[in-house]
């Protein structure tokens, strides 16, 4: 199967994953457990770190995880 052109940046990508963990939050398919385990919410970090500007999105549970007890990296959140 050939790639979409253009290739979708690691931002939106970021979005796709931070919008799929905010359904699942809300449905019950995800725990405060998995919020302070998840490496799906070191990816956001990681995106966070790299790119100065995210969306909504991403800073939306970044913050549910820092709020069920994740511990913040050593860098800013934008």
């Amino acid at each position: 199967m050939p790639m979409p052109q253009p290739l979708p940046d690691r931002i939106e990508i970021a979005e796709y994953l931070a919008q799929y963990m905010l359904r699942n939050i809300e449905l019950g398919g995800l725990t405060d457990d998995d919020l302070v385990n998840s490496p799906e919410v070191g990816c956001l970090e990681e995106v966070v770190r790299l790119e100065a500007n995210v969306p909504c999105s991403i800073a939306e549970v970044l913050g549910m995880a820092g709020a069920v007890g994740r511990l913040r990296p050593p860098f800013p959140f934008h």
